[in-house]
């Protein structure tokens, strides 16, 4: 679930991805000595399930490299009315210091109450992933799959404004936020400052207080494994952003991309 401070979200990932294996190896006492050979050999025998090929035996070096064609991410918002605020409360808050198996039970037995309802969708590419970093198959997967998701939830957030990260300043001298690259920020970005208003009934909204960019050479990378790969920023901790427009800022504003 993805809490967005309005509404919350939650969304699924379809991957499509290709497996190119490289490989040096002698099979059949034949050695394969191009690349295109190589792909071939591969293809035909290791990929298939049916494939009589002993790695061990049969390849003398082997390296395999995920790269994800497509993602495809459906983005759902989750219903949430008085009533089902009400009734969850009710019936279904558990305290952290007085767990209560009952009302856990009951909750996870309700399939009516709680429902969502489908915002969009987006599909992107995520191109080649460097592998600086991957010490293993496993984390060579995790990472192209983590940079693939990473920038389709960024593209889902850039096309629909309900879906927009509000996230809090930090700090005001200098200017900063804890989001950065993984989110898609780059110099070109600006950013609306908000403050939380309520009205009398209690309800609150958000009025635009000024408006910040990113400093350049400022901008966090907190992409995943992005220290390994050795981009510059990738120790900052958070970005630094400069004034474009406003008053005095305090920590606590919310900050929210604009185009």
């Amino acid at each position: 679930m993805l809490h967005t401070h309005t509404h919350t979200h939650t969304h699924t990932h379809e991957l499509t991805y290709t497996l190119l294996l490289y490989a040096r190896a002698k099979y059949n006492n034949n050695r394969l000595n191009t690349q295109e050979s190589l792909r071939n050999f591969c293809v035909e025998n290791y990929a298939k399930k049916d494939s009589n090929i002993n790695l061990r035996k049969d390849v003398t070096f082997f390296r395999g490299v995920l790269f994800i064609n497509s993602i495809y991410n459906n983005l759902y918002r989750l219903n949430w009315t008085d009533e089902i605020s009400g009734t969850f409360y009710s019936s279904y808050w558990i305290d952290k210091s007085a767990p209560d198996l009952v009302r856990k039970a009951a909750f996870d037995a309700d399939r009516q109450t709680f429902t969502i309802s489908y915002v969009g969708s987006q599909t992107v590419s995520s191109g080649k992933t460097s592998l600086r970093g991957v010490t293993s198959k496993e984390n060579m997967i995790k990472k192209v799959c983590t940079r693939a998701i990473d920038e389709a939830i960024v593209q889902l957030q850039r096309n629909y404004d309900e879906f927009k990260v509000k996230t809090p300043l930090i700090a005001v001298s200098p200017i900063t936020a804890s989001i950065g690259r993984k989110e898609g920020i780059t110099e070109n970005s600006k950013f609306e400052v908000l403050e939380k208003q309520e009205d009398a009934n209690g309800r609150t909204s958000y009025t635009r207080v000024g408006v910040i960019k990113p400093v350049r050479g400022k901008i966090w990378d907190n992409r995943y494994l992005s220290d390994a790969d050795g981009f510059a920023g990738a120790d900052l901790g958070a970005t630094e952003f400069a004034k474009v427009s406003g008053g005095d800022f305090y920590q606590g504003l919310l900050i929210r991309e604009i185009k």
